[in-house]
């Protein structure tokens, strides 16, 4: 778990830095393209996956004969998945109005052949709980993508190529590094005596992950084809902006609590518990960051991204307030598929994702960028509330115990939202540059989290207080140490 969480700050840190970088380079017209060209790079990396993979993790046992058909097929499908996205780049320029995309969609369909080649590997490696490989392949792959590669190109002159070569470049190396670690058999096998369990495991994972490709890429889409590129550019980076934290943090988390709980999928109890700590422990973290976030949109985008990108905040603020409930989201998908429903999810998500599809058409056809951002919101709130509520039902915890969990991290959030507001307001008055301004809300922010924490303890259940005491005997001995402890009461 610590590999995990070490991996994910260092690769939030790498996006957060490199995107900030090339945003102030290229401005939000060369990031609409990016954007708009990446709902079509998001749908050939979820083709390219076909669920199979999740099998491998699932099973329990793997065989040579799993791992051909697996590998044979997710190889065969994203070739032609990638001929196809090829030859139907003019249409996807056509329906965006924009002829630019197609040379860039055509470079992004061999994204479908490369993420597929370190598929497995990656599921090889996350059955094994090999997390410190994950992390080490996903870091460095993309600080040389983007900081060795994409960010000189941008400085070059190269535009949106910078952007899409960085990513081609960040998935060859991760798969190389992969299938390094775990050299796997790749001769091809079209059938196995366990295919009908692992195709029928997998179909339910996928129809999962197209519901949620659109429920998380089609309002970006949708804000291109009605309000523009640049449009598109300034919602998708301001969305990225927060989404990295949150998704990067869910791509870490789901198999980590995913293969763990594989392993429990026999005990309710012990699943349940380990819910119950985990929901508890990412709202404690993700509510101060993100709540803060919000109320200093404005402040956060002028000091990071500049002039160029006012009027991000309209974007920005509500976003960044539905990010805690996505988390927790993305947290119970895993406990559904091991407590015995992978199906529940994808039946529960098809009627919404119809409704989410009208409703933001509707909002970007007659609204602007703030009544999509809002509506946007509203609509990941609620999907979360549904799939959490169902994960509660099948692991036997009741309703009410969620808000009992919830309650650090609600009442730890408000105050850093408080204390952020406060020392925006003063730093205005002081008249500082933006970076100033931030650097004191970040300094306001510091000081009253760990003033909250101490003063919430008293909220905090029994199994959140395990899992830090857990995760502050994995910290140094010494004075570090002793300050956790003293800050989380364990």
């Amino acid at each position: 778990m610590l590999w995990g969480a070490g991996g994910t700050f260092l690769r939030i840190l790498l996006q957060i830095v490199s995107q900030i970088i090339m945003a102030r380079l290229l401005g939000p017209e060369q990031f609409g393209l990016f954007a708009t060209a990446l709902v079509v790079l998001f749908f050939i990396n979820l083709i390219a996956d076909t669920g199979l993979s999740y099998g491998i993790v699932q099973q329990p046992t793997v065989t040579d004969g799993n791992i051909r058909f697996i590998f044979t097929w997710q190889m065969v499908i994203s070739t032609l998945i990638s001929i196809a996205m090829f030859w139907g780049a003019p249409f996807v320029a056509m329906a965006f109005g924009d002829a630019r995309l197609t040379p860039l969609v055509e470079l992004l369909s061999i994204a479908s052949i490369i993420n597929a080649a370190g598929s497995v590997s990656g599921a090889l490696l996350r059955r094994r709980l090999d997390f410190q490989t994950l992390n080490i392949a996903s870091v460095v792959s993309y600080a040389i993508a983007f900081f060795g590669v994409g960010i000189p190109m941008a400085i070059a002159g190269f535009n949106v190529l910078a952007l899409i070569t960085a990513f081609l470049l960040q998935g060859f190396i991760q798969t190389a590094m992969y299938y390094r670690r775990v050299h796997h058999p790749v001769r091809l096998l079209f059938w196995d005596k366990d295919a009908p369990g692992i195709l029928s495991f997998g179909a339910n994972v996928f129809g999962t992950n197209i519901v949620n490709f659109v429920m998380s890429s089609l309002d970006r889409a949708i804000v291109s084809a009605t309000l523009g590129v640049t449009s598109a550019g300034l919602y998708a980076t301001m969305q990225n902006l927060i989404n990295v934290p949150a998704q990067t943090a869910m791509n870490t988390l789901q198999p980590v609590f995913y293969s763990a709980s594989s392993k429990m999928q026999s005990n309710i109890g012990q699943l349940r518990q380990a819910y119950r700590a985990m929901l508890a422990a990412v709202f404690l973290l993700a509510a101060p960051v993100f709540g803060a976030i919000s109320v200093v949109a404005q402040t956060f985008i002028l000091a990071l991204y500049g002039n160029k990108w006012v009027g991000g905040e309209a974007v920005l603020t509500p976003l960044a307030l539905a990010v805690p409930a996505l988390v927790l989201m993305g947290l119970s998908t895993p406990v559904l598929w091991t407590a015995g429903y992978p199906r529940r999810e994808f039946q529960v998500q098809v009627p919404m994702m119809l409704v989410w599809a009208i409703v933001c058409y509707c909002a970007a056809k007659f609204g602007n960028l703030t009544i999509v951002s809002w509506t946007v919101c509203g609509m990941y709130v609620f999907r979360a509330a549904v799939i959490i509520g169902f994960t509660l039902a099948a692991v036997h915890m009741p309703a009410k115990e969620l808000m009992r969990l919830l309650a650090p991290g609600l009442a730890v959030g408000i105050a850093v939202a408080v204390a952020a507001a406060l020392a925006d307001a003063g730093a205005r008055l002081l008249a500082v540059s933006p970076q100033a301004q931030l650097a004191l809300v970040v300094a306001a922010c510091g000081v009253a989290m760990l003033l909250a924490l101490r003063l919430a303890q008293p909220l905090m259940p029994e199994d959140l207080r395990r899992l830090l005491a857990i995760a502050t005997a994995r910290v140094p001995q010494g004075n570090v140490r002793q300050a956790f402890g003293r800050v989380l009461g364990v």
